[in-house]
């Protein structure tokens, strides 16, 4: 039952990290679009 949680506990925290992630890059990505169109 705790390594279910554990597991559970594991999944949850890196789907934040990869959306946490993925946002980053996309605002990374639209600044240097901005700095490339300025």
């Amino acid at each position: 039952m705790i390594i279910l949680w554990w597991y559970a506990m594991v999944r949850w925290h890196l789907q934040c990290t990869g959306t946490i992630r993925l946002a980053t890059r996309f605002i990374v990505g639209c600044a240097q679009l901005g700095i490339a169109d300025s």
